[in-house]
C-alpha cells in the first residue's frame, strides 16, 4: 500500500482488502488473477476498487510494473500505475478485463451532500493519448452508496481499426481530499470472483463527428478537474484558463491533435479561490465553460 506517513514515501504489499467489502462475495466460479487493487481513505471511510484479469485473444496483458522499491510521492503518482503495458486491438480481437468497486458502510458521512468519488475505466490510444472510449463510469455520492459488484467486461473492438496500439487505465477523482493506495494482485484467493459478464462496444465514444468542450469534473474541485473536449478532424487544439478579469493563467494545450476524444487535468493547486473559464480553439470552433476553485 501507499506509505505517506514519513519520506521518503514508499510501496508496500498491502493486506486483502477483504475486509474493506460492505457485503459477502458470491463465488462465481472465477477471480481476477492479477491486476491492481487499493483503497481511497478520508477519516475512517474507505472506498476499494480493483481492476483486471485484461486479456487479448487469451492473451494476459500486464499492467504497469510496480516493485517494492517503487516510489510514490502523491495520489497522482499512484494513479500513474492503474493502467496496463501498451497492446495491440484489432476489429476482430477478443478483448476482456474486469472490475469491482465498492465503500464501507462509514462512507456516507464523509461524501456528505456534496462529497464525491469516481471510478472511470478508458481505453486510451497509447500513442496519441486519444481517449478512445470510457467503458463504466461509477460515481459515489448522496444518492448512490451501493457497491459495483464484480462485472468482467467483453469489449466488442469493430471500428477500432488493425493493429491499433492501445492501453486501459483506471481514472479515479474526488472532491472530499481521500488519500489513495495501491497494490500489485497476485493471489486469487482473495480476490473478487466474476459475478456478472456485460458485452460492451466503442459506440458513440469512438464516433465523433462534431466539435464539443464539456463540463469539467468535479465542479467545484480543490486543487485539480479534468476537462474533456472532442474534434471531428485533425488539427491545431488551444486550451487555455482565465480568472475571472480575463486574464490568461495557464495555457493547457496548444498542440496538433487527431479526430477523437481527450482529456486534460488542470491543476490549479498554486491559484487562489475563485472563479475560472477555460476556453478551446480548433479551427473555427471556439467555446468556453466556467468552472470554481474552493479552497
Amino acid at each position: 500500500m501507499f506509505n505517506n506517513t514519513s519520506l521518503p514515501y514508499n510501496f508496500a504489499m498491502s493486506d486483502s482488502l477483504a475486509s474493506y467489502y460492505s457485503s459477502p462475495k458470491e463465488n462465481a466460479g472465477g477471480f481476477v488473477f492479477c491486476g491492481r487493487e487499493g483503497v481511497l481513505t478520508k477519516d475512517t471511510a474507505h472506498f476499494y476498487y480493483t481492476i483486471g484479469d485484461v486479456s487479448v485473444d487469451n492473451a494476459s496483458i500486464k499492467f504497469k510494473e510496480i516493485s517494492e522499491q517503487t516510489l510514490f510521492n502523491s495520489n497522482e503518482d499512484i494513479l500513474a500505475y492503474l493502467e496496463t503495458e501498451p497492446f495491440e486491438l484489432n476489429n476482430n480481437s477478443s478483448f476482456l478485463y474486469s472490475v469491482q468497486y465498492g465503500l464501507t458502510e462509514n462512507a456516507a458521512a464523509v461524501l456528505g451532500n456534496d462529497g464525491n468519488v469516481n471510478f472511470k475505466v478508458k481505453l486510451i490510444d497509447a500513442e496519441t493519448n486519444q481517449l478512445i472510449s470510457v467503458f463504466d463510469d461509477v460515481t459515489y455520492n448522496y444518492e448512490n452508496k451501493l457497491p459495483y459488484n464484480s462485472i468482467q467486461y467483453a469489449v466488442n473492438t469493430s471500428g477500432i481499426g488493425n493493429n491499433r496500439t492501445v492501453k486501459l487505465v483506471l481514472a479515479i477523482i474526488d472532491n472530499i481530499g481521500c488519500t489513495y493506495s495501491v497494490a500489485n494482485l497476485i493471489d486469487a484467493s482473495t480476490i473478487i470472483p466474476k459475478a456478472v459478464r456485460q458485452e460492451v462496444g466503442l459506440g458513440e465514444k469512438y464516433n465523433v463527428t462534431e466539435y464539443d468542450l464539456f463540463q469539467n469534473y468535479p465542479n467545484p474541485f480543490n486543487p485539480s478537474t479534468t476537462i474533456r473536449y472532442q474534434i471531428p478532424q485533425d488539427g491545431i487544439v488551444t486550451l487555455k484558463i482565465y480568472d475571472i478579469l480575463g486574464r490568461e493563467v495557464k495555457t493547457l494545450l496548444n498542440e496538433v491533435k487527431t479526430k477523437g476524444r481527450y482529456e486534460v487535468t488542470f491543476d490549479a493547486s498554486q491559484l487562489a479561490s475563485g472563479l475560472y473559464i477555460y476556453e478551446i480553439n480548433s479551427g473555427s470552433f471556439k467555446a468556453s465553460k466556467k468552472m470554481t476553485l474552493i479552497k
